[in-house]
């Protein structure tokens, strides 16, 4: 121990890394695959993702309710999932929905 006083704490240095160009490339490309696959796994749980009511509303323009559940009835959008008093739609669902009336304009 050296002539400072710790109070029963040692000082650690941390511990000097020294890489080659070869294993920072290696690294480099491990977080390269990692950030692919993070973002991939992230794409595929926005597709299973539900989407609430507002949510839906406000991504189809910023309707209503009762103007969603209008084109529901009448058969222009899906039918939600309940959920307790929750209403949900897949996020396919919406995507299509979105999609179906993006071409008819």
């Amino acid at each position: 121990m050296s002539g400072l006083a710790t109070h029963g704490r040692e000082r650690a240095m941390p511990p000097v890394s020294v890489l080659t160009p070869e294993q920072k490339e290696a690294r480099r490309l491990r977080e390269k695959q990692r950030r692919l696959e993070d973002e991939a796994h992230f794409a595929q749980t926005l597709e299973d993702r539900f989407v609430r009511c507002n949510e839906f509303c406000f991504r189809l323009g910023g309707i209503t309710k009762n103007t969603l559940y209008n084109w529901i009835r009448a058969g222009k959008m899906p039918p939600p999932i309940k959920h307790g008093r929750s209403s949900l739609w897949h996020e396919r669902d919406v995507r299509e929905a979105i999609a179906r009336i993006s071409a008819k304009n």
